[in-house]
């Protein structure tokens, strides 16, 4: 089977071959500690060989390698298998590393956090009768007392995307960040404008996809970390009422459509596997539901020109900066149409539309987050309007159509008219009212063009 412990032994009967020190590294290991799910992104530490292992390890796994960094000839092995248990991952990703300092002890009091600075040789697990940890930094005491700490003080000065990374390690893993890694937090924060703005972009993307997003962003606040990756929410906790300012509200709208993710099958169980299979869908390389937060989050900027400069900014995909800047500049529309007296379909139909399809729901659940951050009071009417809208999107909106219900010529024929703008008029209206589930046949659809175009009985038909 394939499995783990198979792809360990491979490897550990290969560094036997070639005479090479394989170390186990990195998050496997910290996950253990952590009793976290096991995750088939394994990395790996040679004293030797780094030239040929990483290649041969590919042919003995049945695998692919590629070249991580020409420099230090860091490698990557991608395993792929089909068709094996459920209970094991069909791909495996082992990163293959030369050591950093001479000696694993030294490589490994290199790294960022002490939870990730343990190590076990290959031989360890196959030849010992008791498996031998190499711990320098004390990370499996951190583990248990569940501590993220920096190895040393050096950690974000040598790579300052680290800071970022730190937040996301303690929200993904349950750790607390210590005082004294927050402190060197707080110092090295400016330190994030050496950073290339990609590797910015997607560490706030995956901190955006863990579960408590917010807090995560309460800790890049308060370390003021925003003011160099975020500077368009700079000033945000002045602005508004006291005691309930933007960041405030952006905050607890982020959490309150992080609970909607979690509770959208309770709150609308008509349409919970369609809802289910559109946030699970992805959104310019991006999860829907780690898009939700993202607009959750940032709902309130002004307008939609600031949320596509901050797009632009963070060098996001055409679709996602597009979607992301029609959200906000949409997302009133959803109470403006709750406020209507008539909520026909035309007004649903024009919502859709105007909120660009799909992104309307998006628009439905930002605004249901929107209301349960500022005012519950109103909730129950709020969450109907969203019920009829979800109810005529998914039952009419979205609803497959064969062909055109009438085509230019049965509308010529049918009213008598000739060739000419008219004719697209009439086919563009009736369009529209399939669109507002006005009309469904043939027969509503003469009877619509009979009465919008010809009220006085100019026109004929058949």
């Amino acid at each position: 089977m394939f499995s783990r412990r198979n792809v360990f032994k491979a490897l550990y009967l290969l560094s036997k071959e070639k005479g090479v020190k394989v170390y186990l590294v990195g998050g496997a290991l910290r996950n253990l500690y952590l009793s976290r799910p096991f995750e088939p992104d394994i990395d790996f530490v040679l004293d030797d060989g780094i030239d040929d292992f990483p290649d041969a390890a590919a042919a003995r796994l049945g695998g692919k390698s590629f070249i991580l960094d020409k420099e230090t000839k860091a490698a990557r092995v991608i395993v792929k298998k089909g068709g094996i248990t459920p209970f094991a991952p069909k791909t495996y990703t082992l990163d293959f590393s030369p050591m950093d300092g001479g000696d694993i002890i030294h490589d490994l009091e290199k790294r960022d956090f002490t939870v990730n600075a343990t190590a076990v040789e290959l031989s360890s697990i196959f030849e010992g009768a008791e498996l031998k940890v190499i711990d320098p930094c004390e990370g499996i005491a951190d583990a248990e007392k569940k501590v993220l700490a920096a190895t040393n003080k050096r950690v974000f000065k040598e790579d300052p995307l680290r800071c970022l990374r730190a937040i996301r390690l303690s929200l993904q893993c349950g750790l607390a960040i210590s005082p004294a890694a927050f402190v060197l937090l707080k110092v090295s924060a400016h330190l994030l404008k050496n950073t290339s703005v990609e590797r910015i972009r997607d560490e706030l993307l995956r901190i955006f996809s863990c579960a408590g997003a917010a807090q995560g962003l309460k800790t890049i606040f308060k370390t003021g970390i925003n003011d160099t990756a975020l500077p368009e929410t700079r000033g945000w906790a002045g602005i508004g009422l006291k005691g309930y300012d933007l960041l405030t509200h952006s905050l607890k709208t982020l959490e309150e459509a992080e609970s909607f993710l979690a509770d959208f099958r309770v709150e609308f169980p008509r349409h919970s596997k369609r809802l289910a299979r559109h946030f699970s869908s992805s959104i310019g390389g991006v999860k829907r539901g780690v898009f939700l937060k993202v607009c959750a989050f940032f709902h309130d900027m002004n307008g939609a020109d600031t949320a596509m400069s901050l797009a632009k900014r963070l060098r996001m995909s055409r679709k996602l900066a597009a979607g992301f800047s029609s959200v906000v500049k949409n997302h009133h529309r959803f109470f403006a149409y709750a406020q209507l007296k008539e909520k026909n379909a035309r007004a649903k139909a024009h919502f859709f539309r105007a909120a660009g399809g799909s992104l309307g729901v998006d628009v439905v659940f930002i605004a249901l987050a929107h209301a349960m951050a500022t005012r519950k009071r109103g909730y129950p009417e709020v969450k109907k309007a969203a019920g009829e809208l979800l109810e005529y999107y998914y039952g009419v909106f979205t609803r497959k159509r064969q062909g055109p219900i009438l085509t230019g010529a049965q509308v010529m024929r049918i009213f008598g008219v000739s060739e000419g703008p008219l004719v697209g008029e009439m086919l563009e209206g009736i369009s529209g009212a399939v669109d507002a589930g006005a009309v469904t046949n043939k027969k509503e659809a003469v009877e619509y063009i009979q009465s919008r175009f010809f009220p006085n009985g100019q026109g004929h038909g058949d």
